[in-house]
């Protein structure tokens, strides 16, 4: 049995972990859910309202934050470096843009979290005025960015140092134990979700593949059950995506062999992680780029096939 230690940065795609029963409400397209609910990662042409001026200090988690607006998405945004201090072109390159109206191209893998949403519902394709402050109320965000303009950035994907992350039994017993409710409008083609506010952002817990793997545009799906340090089952099966990115994609890591990232995950050597999901940041051991890994639990009544 092969075990996978790291740091995960937990979220939900559709059934988010909560920590306060104040009703938070999404509304989302269905052509998005269609178009994105195979994607760990989506693309978007930026608009940089205000972001952090510098980034977090490592003790609040080393991430900047960068507030915005994106046609791709129709919500509320916030996209986030992680490590920020150590991608000092990508900061100095959001700063160049930040409230002139110019747009810049963002990758990175997308997620529902309900942190700060707010009280005011989010629906998606409503009117977006320039947002003021680096944390709006929103649920949609780019965490972690992957690419910025032309630059990766996905480097800064290693462990925070001077990051106390959340107790993986306290955070996942949170997660299993919350619930959203789902309903579907045939007339204007939406979904919407009833949930609570999330919490436990970062959790440092152990893995071990279980189950079988479903290979999508940018990665794949896996089945994984969950520990804690000790080696204590927290979860039994635990769906994360795994996102081949553009740092792996010319790599001998390639979607048509058959079970190449299966196989390739037994060397691989978990060195960190963030979760749209629940993000983990692992590296190839032969190339020594980072693969990135996310929790997401996705409805059923969302899957349409």
């Amino acid at each position: 049995m092969k075990v996978y230690r790291g740091l995960m940065a937990a979220a939900c795609l559709l059934l988010l972990p909560v920590v306060s029963h104040a009703q938070i409400e999404i509304t989302l397209k269905n052509s998005f859910i269609e178009k994105y609910k195979d994607l760990t990662t989506i693309d978007a042409t930026f608009t940089v309202d205000t972001a952090h001026r510098a980034p977090n200090p490592p003790a609040k988690d080393g991430d900047m934050h960068i507030a915005g607006r994106a046609p791709q998405i129709g919500l509320a945004t916030v996209a986030e470096i992680m490590n920020a201090a150590s991608e000092s072109a990508a900061v100095a390159l959001v700063h160049s843009v930040e409230g002139t109206g110019d747009t810049i191209h963002v990758t990175g893998a997308w997620r529902i979290w309900c942190e700060h949403a707010g009280i005011a519902a989010q629906i998606q394709g409503a009117k977006l005025t320039p947002f003021t402050t680096t944390n709006p109320p929103h649920v949609f965000e780019i965490h972690p960015i992957t690419q910025l303009g032309p630059d990766l950035v996905v480097d800064s994907w290693v462990p925070i140092d001077g990051y106390t992350p959340k107790e993986a039994g306290a955070a996942f017993l949170n997660y299993e134990n919350r619930k959203s409710q789902i309903s579907m409008s045939s007339t204007r083609n939406t979904t919407t979700i009833t949930t609570t506010m999330a919490g436990y952002n970062y959790v440092e817990f152990k893995m071990v593949l279980n189950g079988a793997q479903q290979v999508v545009a940018d990665g794949r799906f896996v089945m994984a059950q969950v520990l804690d340090l000790q080696d204590e089952l927290l979860v039994h099966g635990f769906e994360l995506v795994v996102s081949l990115l553009l740092s792996l994609k010319e790599t001998s890591v390639g979607h048509g062999e058959r079970g190449c990232l299966g196989e390739r995950v037994e060397k691989l050597e978990v060195e960190g992680v963030e979760d749209s999901r629940t993000q983990k940041v692992v590296r190839d051991q032969h190339t020594d780029r980072p693969v990135l890994v996310q929790h997401r639990r996705r409805h059923r009544a969302l899957r349409r096939n």
